[in-house]
């Protein structure tokens, strides 16, 4: 299939045995792979900016369970192992992987199941546990009790609007909304279960034993991780970070030109 409005191949989640999930195809044909995974709310059309940044490469922007091109798939949202498995279905040997904000957790968890490896991860506003607790800076606890309390199926689309208008801090929020306007928000059992995998997830012993090159990027003004987290995962082997002084949760969107020099400089690093 083909996508004529973004000049993209899409390739539908393949439902049969819950083999692959769906992505569409963008960049340099003969380049490597650079597969990427959205955050929660969001799907692979608010992953698109990332295409132009990176043209020398084979970009895969990848759905979700219950998002985009994965929509049948909804039904394994739930399973956070399953989501974990899909993505390893899906993601092809010795890409690069790039998961931003919740997916981090899913991608840490792919990567550690043995059955397929990156050649390197980078998270974008991601952390392998989100909650904030003793020894680790995150999202706060009362934030995540407000949200688990209030998120119903009624509000699910005003409150996930104005998540993303609080991302609009720092440059490029008419980017953002227009990212926004462009996608089809999930069912709210699908939004639900991201919640849950948010609030329970803790990919920190997985992180730490994963042994290929990472990159950890954050936005100095993000309200959902704290770039304290840094220092944290900074001490980790085989791990560069960086913070964006300009941007919250999306500094593919706020701050172009600087992200894209981050991640080619840490790829021209490990080659």
């Amino acid at each position: 299939m083909f996508d004529p409005e973004q000049n993209t191949p899409i390739f539908p989640a393949a439902s049969a045995n819950c083999k692959r999930l769906g992505y569409r195809l963008a960049g340099d044909p003969h380049g490597k792979v650079l597969a990427v995974t959205h955050g929660w709310a969001a799907d692979s059309e608010f992953t698109l900016p990332l295409v132009e940044l990176f043209p020398s490469f084979r970009v895969m922007l990848i759905d979700l369970p219950g998002y985009g091109l994965s929509a049948s798939l909804a039904e394994f949202s739930k399973d956070f192992d399953s989501v974990a498995k899909l993505i390893s279905n899906t993601v092809p040997p010795h890409s690069v992987l790039m998961s931003w904000s919740l997916s981090t957790l899913y991608a840490i968890k792919a990567c550690s199941l043995g059955s397929f490896m990156p050649s390197a991860l980078i998270t974008i506003c991601g952390s392998p546990r989100f909650p904030d607790e003793k020894g680790n800076p995150g999202f706060n606890q009362r934030y995540i009790r407000k949200l688990n309390n209030s998120f119903n199926a009624k509000n699910a689309e005003r409150l996930i609007k104005l998540f993303y208008a609080i991302q609009g801090i720092g440059a490029g929020g008419e980017a953002i909304k227009a990212s926004f306007a462009r996608f089809t928000i999930p069912s709210y059992e699908v939004l639900q279960n991201g919640i849950e995998h948010m609030t329970l997830g803790d990919e920190r012993e997985n992180l730490m034993n994963l042994s290929i090159p990472k990159l950890h990027l954050f936005g100095k003004q993000d309200l959902l991780v704290p770039p304290e987290q840094a220092s944290l995962l900074a001490n980790s082997k085989n791990t560069s970070v960086h913070i964006f002084e300009r941007s919250a949760h999306l500094p593919f969107i706020t701050e172009k030109k600087a992200f894209a020099q981050s991640v080619i400089n840490f790829l021209n690093n490990i080659k």
